[in-house]
């Protein structure tokens, strides 16, 4: 029962009543003056018929990807349904009214079902942990560990206000820093639209449909999906369906608390999602049109107007200053989004005219392909609801003049504006504020299809269980969303490869292993947020580099734990020679690709794989041969293995952590010899690329005296010893010279010569990005003689030389090329040319199939590099 507002004077306004269902829905149509398809009763079953029919076509149609007989057919419905017309029906027709406590019950399980679908398996589907998912954590996270991080709008990666980001805070301290929690959020906003959309379709239609509409939207899987995926958007349906509540409820019942809640509701949405910007566009005109409707309007309704108004202009006002302060960061993400910066002005009203076409097809025709969003090109809608939906919208836009269909339509359309003027539509995620609208015209139609049964069902007793027809409906309606999303959308690649599922798999693998390991991750994994999310708090990790990660440099005592997707296969190889007592672990996925390779290596693994091999020989010709140096590159006066005087052959390898002039001094021993990769090394120095470089170096002393190599870099201060990080016992470094340019000719100084290990590189992998240009040198030794197929695969361009002689010119972008030649066994002068003049994610992959074998990558153990 509505609280009755008083006057200044104390005493009760006089208030209309709520308008019935009846008054609001499509039943209480006026009808026609005879002649007309209203007083022609025969004529009503087969009109109806004919509706449905052609409705049901069109949509079948539309499901086959059939554009224009789909819209022939729904254009033969539209104008049978403008035709028919029903009479009146009572405001409250008994035979078919269904009591309170039925009401609250049906209500009450259609909330429970909502409840089950949005938060079941939450945390394990969609499997995986979005970037943007996991971004919004993070900053939810943030906000629990740092008290004077008080922000009122993200950083660059979220830039969005941030009221959602303490909702997810809120969660993380009451569930935990894990996936179910931060998913918690969207699946409450998504279950209280629910409720909200109920008691607003109450306010539009007969009781038996609002109860069928709320169902519609419980099982709708497009809002389904967005209930159960960490995004802002989330919250733009269930503040929109509040304003739009409560300010019907306040325009009916001159509640000055019921405007000022709407007014709370639309502010509180522009703290969310863009998308919720559009909702005063919508309530604003409502508001005017009501002059039109009603010429007491502004006299009696001026004071909840203000009250409106000035509720959300007060909770707006912080937001609003950032917004006109900080336009560049407000409006960052509207720029780089928006259509027209995509496309030559010539072009700009056809891909708005695209866009426009696109979005209104993708609830009938042709969905959103981002598999975060939707199953990729599948419609927004399962095929009844999007029957009930054209049949509404056709409705609704023959009764404009009907306040509610108004304001249902111009609803639909405001929130479609970001799919119309943004890329990569259709858009599901950016018109998600279309989602409460849709339902609504669902329930649209679906009064009218109720209304017609009740004309045609004449027996009283008929009526009566007539409602109970909308639940076969309603089951198959709900078991074809459920069954879309929990199975078919669950279980198709596309959906379930977008939620970062390598990297959540890692992060989630990380904080299993606790904090006692040192992660390397590949590149291309290692800057997601979802990593950060997961592995918080044991998280210790760097991104992977072939040149720089193994062997490792790592100075601490702890377990390494390398995450390799599949781009770096080879680093397997690699990992195997240095850590011979690595474990290698596949995780797969449900379909035929790997989500990564772990290779873990204990901290003992570590140590044998650093240091130098070491060669004593005494003055009476006794040999030592032993492994030190593991901690730094020096003698312990207690640890020579003979007495008098020593000589000491060390071999192994020397890591450079740069491309550098290095200088090498032996402190405590003399007869000092150097040698780094075969070449003798002055006082002097030389000049060392980053990466592996073979190591030979003798000296002698006398026992019991300390022994420290010292080694200096030209652009740094300061001799240090050389720690055992930088130094390992294998004496054969393989790979090829890599020297880079910042040009796409090879010319100029060079900026950056380094060891690359693989002639597999992607991505992150270069150390620059376009234009450039690098050449690889070395020698390509060869197991057998015969004939050699050689390929490359690259982006741009490159060149395969072996023994001064072209083997492979590929110039053509994104294209494998292959030849063969016939080589003797033993060593090959091999030199690559690669060049990128623009583009992004340079690739280069060299290839070999050996006489009778298979193709596969060029081993990095066949290669040596020269300088």
């Amino acid at each position: 029962m509505a609280i009755k507002p008083k006057n200044r004077a104390g005493s009760p306004k006089r208030i209309s009543k709520p308008r019935s269902a009846a008054a609001v829905s499509p039943a209480p149509l006026k009808s026609r003056a005879r002649g007309t398809v209203g007083e022609r009763d025969w004529l009503k079953p087969a009109l109806l018929a004919g509706v449905v029919i052609f409705a049901w076509l069109g949509q079948d149609q539309w499901f086959a990807r059939q554009l224009w007989p789909g819209l022939a057919c729904w254009l033969a419905a539209a104008v049978l349904l403008v035709t028919l017309v029903w009479k009146p029906a009572p405001a409250e027709e008994p035979a078919v009214n269904i009591s309170k406590p039925w009401e609250a019950g049906i209500l009450a399980g259609v909330l429970l079902l909502a409840a089950v679908v949005r938060t079941w398996n939450l945390a394990h589907q969609p499997n995986g942990f979005s970037f943007d998912e996991a971004a919004n954590a993070l900053i939810g996270l943030q906000i629990i560990l740092d008290p004077n991080y008080v922000p009122i709008f993200g950083p660059s990666d979220a830039p969005l206000p941030t009221l959602f980001h303490y909702l997810n805070s809120l969660a993380l301290r009451l569930g935990g820093v894990n996936i179910g929690a931060a998913r918690m959020v969207p699946a409450l906003l998504g279950w209280l639209t629910v409720g909200a959309f109920y008691f607003l379709a109450r306010r539009m239609f007969s009781r038996p449909v609002a109860l069928a509409a709320v169902f519609l939207l419980a099982v709708m899987r497009w809002h389904i999906n967005f209930s159960r995926i960490d995004f802002v958007g989330a919250a733009t349906p269930f503040f929109g369906a509040a304003a739009a509540y409560f300010l019907l409820r306040g325009l009916e019942t001159r509640n000055r608390w019921h405007m000022a809640l709407s007014g709370l509701a639309v502010a509180l949405g522009l703290y969310t999602y863009y998308a919720s910007n559009l909702v005063p566009f919508v309530l604003g005109p409502y508001l005017v049109m009501q002059l039109a409707w009603d010429k007491k309007f502004l006299r009696e309704q001026w004071t909840n107007v203000l009250v409106f108004l000035a509720v959300a202009f007060l909770v707006f006002a912080p937001l609003g200053h950032f917004a006109l302060t900080q336009q560049d960061r407000f409006f960052a993400r509207n720029g780089q989004v928006l259509i027209f910066n995509h496309v030559p002005p010539a072009q700009a009203a056809h891909a708005f005219w695209m866009n426009v076409k696109t979005t209104l097809l993708m609830f009938n025709f042709f969905g959103d392909c981002n598999g975060r969003h939707n199953i990729p090109e599948v419609p927004m809608l399962d095929f009844t609801t999007g029957l009930l939906f054209g049949l509404g919208l056709i409705w609704s836009l023959k009764n404009l003049q009907r306040r509610h269909a108004f304001l249902t339509v111009l609803w639909f359309l405001a929130a479609l504006v970001p799919g119309f003027l943004t890329i990569e539509a259709p858009q599901g995620y950016r018109c998600i504020g279309a989602i409460v609208p849709v339902g609504l015209l669902a329930g649209f139609g679906l009064e009218f299809l109720w209304q017609g049964a009740l004309g045609l069902a004449r027996n009283a007793s008929w009526r009566r269980w007539l409602w109970l027809g909308l639940l076969p409906l309603g089951f198959w309606i709900g078991y074809q969303n459920l069954y879309d999303y929990f199975d078919r959308q669950a279980n198709t690649m596309a959906c379930w490869s977008e939620f970062a599922s390598r990297e959540a798999a890692m992060g989630q693998r990380l904080r299993e292993l606790g904090g006692n390991y040192h992660a390397y991750i590949s590149a291309g994994s290692f800057d997601y947020p979802t990593i950060r999310f997961l592995g918080y708090p044991v998280l210790e990790a760097e991104p992977f580099s072939m040149v720089q990660s193994v062997p490792s440099a790592y100075q601490g005592s702890k377990n390494l734990e390398y995450c390799l997707l599949s781009v770096h296969e080879n680093a397997k190889e690699m990992l195997r020679y240095y850590y011979p007592g690595a474990k290698l672990t596949v995780f797969p996925s449900p379909f035929d690709f790997d989500l990564f390779t772990e290779v873990r290596v204990p901290a003992e693994e570590v140590l044998r794989g650093r240091g130098v091999n070491a060669e004593y020989t005494s003055e009476d010709g006794q040999t030592v041969r032993r492994q030190e140096g593991t901690r730094e590159f020096m003698v312990e006066p207690a640890s020579a293995p003979f007495k008098g005087r020593l000589r000491v052959r060390w071999s192994g390898s020397l890591k450079t952590p740069a491309w550098d002039v290095y200088q090498f001094r032996v402190e405590g021993a003399s007869e000092v010899r150097l040698r780094l990769d075969r070449r003798e090394v002055s006082e002097e120095g030389v000049e060392l690329p980053q990466g592996l470089h073979a190591l030979e170096l003798q000296a002698s002393f006398p026992a019991g005296r300390q022994v420290r190599v010292f080694w200096k870099r030209r652009t740094a201060e300061g001799w240090n010893v050389v720690p055992g990080t930088y130094l390992s016992p294998r004496t054969q470094v393989h790979g090829l010279a890599g020297t880079y340019f910042t040009s796409a000719q090879w010319q100029g100084a060079p900026y950056l010569k380094r060891v690359d290990p693989f002639m597999s590189l992607l991505g992150a992998d270069f150390p620059l990005s376009a234009p450039f240009s690098a050449r690889w040198e070395g020698i390509l030794t060869v197991p057998t003689a015969g004939v050699y197929a050689f390929g490359v695969l690259n982006n741009q361009a490159a060149w395969l030389y072996l023994d001064d002689r072209t083997v492979v010119a590929n110039n053509v972008a994104d294209a494998y090329q292959e030849a063969s030649v016939r080589l003797t066994a033993g060593p090959h002068r091999i030199r690559i040319d690669y060049q990128k003049s623009d583009g992004a994610y340079p690739t280069l992959m060299l290839s070999w199939t050996p006489p009778r074998g298979t193709k596969q990558k060029v081993p990095f153990t066949a290669l040596e590099p020269v300088w």
